[in-house]
């Protein structure tokens, strides 16, 4: 497991510390997920991070959003704001300490985005699918779409 995946699964467990209260489902229901992740090798965990991940459940990473700088790769950044949304959610109640807490990462992660470069990334993509499909182009924008977004999402 590399390590920004590691801390990215580290992050969403501590999710369920935000709003000052963990229920007896939601810790019973990370428990079972650990379990399954080191019992079936899911994403090769070591036991070390296991461990860790079952101390995240008791005490919450202390700088979340300290500690979320620390990600390197933005589709771990993205999928950890959509857990955190999740997760928020799991009980019923999106409190306004999960909601500043959503807030504060939404807004780092686009304060690291690099509009531009994402834009003539976009467009780059665009004029390489347009041309590799040529005339198929004109008859079928959505296969035109879909390879331009599974490349986009290969960027990431």
């Amino acid at each position: 497991m590399n390590e920004d995946k590691f801390l990215m699964w580290k992050l969403a467990l501590s999710v369920i510390h935000f709003d000052g209260k963990v229920t007896e489902e939601e810790k019973s229901w990370f428990e079972k997920k650990i379990v399954e992740l080191d019992n079936n090798k899911l994403l090769n965990f070591t036991d070390e991070q296991v461990d860790i991940l079952r101390k995240t459940l008791e005490t919450p990473v202390e700088n979340f959003v300290a500690e979320f700088e620390n990600l390197k790769n933005p589709a771990n950044a993205s999928f950890l704001l959509h857990m955190i949304r999740t997760i928020s959610h799991a009980d019923g109640e999106f409190s306004p300490e999960e909601k500043e807490m959503f807030s504060k990462i939404e807004t780092a992660i686009s304060l690291g985005i690099d509009y531009k470069e994402v834009t003539d990334k976009i467009e780059q993509i665009q004029a390489e699918t347009e041309k590799e499909m040529g005339e198929e182009k004109v008859y079928n924008r959505h296969s035109m779409f879909e390879r331009t977004f599974k490349s986009l999402i290969n960027l990431l």
